[in-house]
């Protein structure tokens, strides 16, 4: 199986906006530029290259001034803060804002008709419920596009509150969150007309500002047309991961060969994913900020190894989590497989897999609509060979 990679010099703006919204909608208060950091352990990163340095100050001037226009839009509402956060639902993220984006293989949302808009909303649950194993039984209608009496298949769209509500109740979202995802469909045209006017908003600030940024976009573009750069893309987006998992289905989709589109990215720019919209034909993109591949290089460094040393001897030295890791090796086990071997709750178990997961040590796939887990065995020779390098 080959991915070949197709570089896009458009920009991809549906994401872009809904990227913006998202992370400006987390604001509760005032933004503070003085507080904001480019990078998560400060600015100072690489700090004796010029041209890094020339770099990151762009980038970080470019984020402040797209956020200080945008969180004032979002400030006075709970909703759309609810609609931003962002929640673990076992080892995944779940972000609803951001999952609708991965819907859809649409670049605007110009391009978008309300009943497709709606569409995409539903999907989300369809991708939690083959995320979390739980694409069985009534839920299976799901991937069609209907669920009890909601159907979203054709123009005379049919909403039930009810089974918005009965889809919400697997996952452990605080009720604010629910009734928040709820007042979607209790309102669905409105929230439509609301979302558009926000994406518009949102794409006409980025555009404002995009000059400082300009010549860093059209170098990201260069760099991405370089094998070993792809190389490093897939590693750092766990494209690699994704081939190792592949299901059987999804290979026949793909076949011998598959096109993948990269859109480089601004607003997230330290952002990198795989986005698979499985429709026909099926269509598989990369999202990757400017600068997720500086940020991934310098993960890899001395001093980051340490860090993640550390959290990984955190992450093992729990009697539960030490007992998963030993079952796992002897083969993969889905989540209520593994409770009940365990003789713990589903619940309680998501919780350690999700620090096991976070330190490297397993990984999901998704196999006859369950989602199984598998340990990462070079993450353990890794973390052995730095201690064996340790004591020489």
């Amino acid at each position: 199986m080959t991915f070949n990679y197709k570089i896009s010099k458009e920009i991809n703006w549906l994401m872009e906006s809904i990227l913006l919204m998202t992370f400006a909608a987390r604001y509760k208060g005032k933004f503070d530029k003085e507080q904001f950091s480019l990078i998560k352990n400060g600015d100072t990163i690489l700090k004796y290259d010029e041209k890094v340095e020339s770099t990151l100050s762009k980038v970080r001037q470019f984020s402040v001034n797209i956020l200080e226009e945008a969180v004032p839009m979002f400030r006075e509402s709970s909703r759309w803060h609810l609609l931003a956060s962002s929640e673990k639902i076992d080892v995944f993220e779940v972000c609803y804002l951001l999952d609708l984006v991965v819907s859809t293989n649409k670049v605007s949302f110009s391009d978008i008709s309300y009943n497709e808009f709606m569409a995409m909303n539903l999907n989300i649950f369809s991708d939690l419920f083959f995320k979390s194993g739980l694409m069985e039984g009534e839920y299976k209608t799901l991937q069609e596009g209907y669920f009890g009496k909601t159907d979203l298949r054709d123009e005379n769209l049919v909403i039930d509150l009810g089974d918005i509500y009965k889809l919400l109740e697997p996952f452990a979202f605080s009720e604010e969150k629910k009734w928040a995802i709820l007042s979607i469909y209790a309102n669905p045209e409105e929230f439509y007309n609301e979302f558009k006017a926000m994406t518009v908003a949102c794409e006409k600030i980025i555009k404002k500002h995009m000059v400082l940024v300009q010549d860093i976009l059209e170098n990201t573009y260069e760099k991405f047309n370089d094998i070993f750069v792809q190389k490093q893309l897939e590693e750092a987006l766990g494209i690699n991961v994704f081939k190792n998992n592949i299901t059987e289905e999804l290979k026949k989709k793909i076949g011998d060969n598959q096109d993948f589109t990269i859109y480089a990215g601004l607003v997230g720019y330290g952002n990198g994913f795989l986005k698979i919209h499985s429709g026909d034909p099926l269509y598989m993109s990369v999202y990757a900020g400017v600068l997720k591949l500086l940020l991934y290089n310098y993960e890899q460094q001395s001093e980051r190894i340490k860090d993640v040393v550390i959290e990984q001897t955190k992450a093992l030295g729990d009697t539960m989590r030490f007992e998963v890791i030993r079952l796992l090796m002897d083969r993969p086990y889905y989540v209520k497989e593994l409770a009940e071997r365990l003789g713990v709750s589903s619940a309680s178990l998501s919780h350690h897999l999700a620090i096991l997961y976070d330190a490297g040590f397993i990984s999901p796939m998704v196999q006859d609509r369950k989602t199984y887990y598998k340990v990462r065995r070079e993450k353990f020779r890794e973390l052995g060979d730095y201690f064996i390098g340790l004591s020489e």
